[in-house]
């Protein structure tokens, strides 16, 4: 997921990473010469990928899984409100760093579609329709609503709750294939926050707004939320416009349907940071 890019202010580079359970980055600019030691020392291949969600996070409709003849769909799911994630995209969190950023270049123009699937924690059973149990089921649905925020952290959308019922993303074929428009037929059918909502506070400016998610039954003492499929796209005028997703502190997860650390991580990121050059490394 890349971040909005000026020229002159930042080094881009693409990355993949490969068999990764759960990922986290963090770009803060203290943080930054572990950054780059960590791309210096990660096997990466330069690929071409615009961000929004599942499409490019969990990119392969099979995948291999370590010591399994099963080759399922990849999954990487939103890991919401760990604690050891810096309770990222939560709702009410605090800390810019935690934040899932839209970028709106004009909230007059611009609209907001979005697609989640339903949540569930990382407790799993026996699939007992399969002779090996595997994949695992999760057993612990986290119902769920999600708030979109301007750019001075007023909410602008507020989603119904969602659930296995409510939820318009099933499946990654769904997610991959994006909102329903344009002439896509076979996707999901999106919630629309439309500009009149991005305005609706005064907000006129190209800005960055943000989207919480709130666990609504989960134990305040175990709480996270799994969201295995989603997507969010910004439209100007029926054209979808890519590259606007971001954070500077993801929280991700490869979920444990068949234990951990078997299930990969697939999926590809630009690396927004200062130039290296402009950086001392003493």
């Amino acid at each position: 997921m890349n971040s909005p890019m000026h020229n002159n202010e930042s080094h881009v580079t693409v990355i993949t990473i490969q068999n990764l359970n759960q990922f986290y980055q963090s770009f803060d600019l203290e943080k930054i010469k572990n950054i780059l030691l960590f791309i210096l020392l990660s096997t990466f291949t330069v690929v071409s990928m615009f961000a929004e969600g599942s499409k490019e996070l969990a990119p392969n409709s099979q995948t291999t899984i370590s010591g399994s003849t099963d080759t399922p769909n990849d999954i990487a799911d939103l890991n919401i409100g760990n604690s050891q994630y810096k309770n990222f995209a939560e709702y009410n969190v605090s800390d810019d760093n935690a934040r899932l950023f839209i970028h709106i270049s004009d909230p007059t123009t611009e609209s907001i579609y979005l697609g989640f699937s339903a949540g569930h924690g990382n407790l799993y059973s026996s699939n007992t329709s399969t002779q090996t149990g595997f994949p695992r089921v999760p057993i612990n649905e986290i119902t769920y609503r999600y708030y979109v925020k301007d750019p001075s952290g007023n909410i602008v959308f507020t989603s119904p709750i969602i659930n296995g019922s409510s939820a318009n993303i099933s499946t990654w074929q769904q997610a991959v294939n994006g909102p329903n428009m344009a002439g896509v037929t076979d996707g999901y059918d999106p919630v629309l926050v439309p500009s009149d909502s991005l305005t609706q506070t005064g907000n006129l400016a190209a800005g960055d707004y943000y989207i919480e998610f709130e666990l609504l039954n989960e134990p305040e003492s175990n709480k996270f939320l799994l969201i295995d499929y989603w997507d969010i796209t910004v439209v100007n005028n029926s054209l979808p416009k890519t590259g606007r997703v971001w954070s500077k502190n993801w929280g991700l997860f490869a979920i444990n349907d068949y234990d951990f650390p078997n299930r990969p991580f697939n999926g590809a990121f630009y690396v927004c940071a200062p130039d290296p050059a402009n950086l001392d490394a003493s």
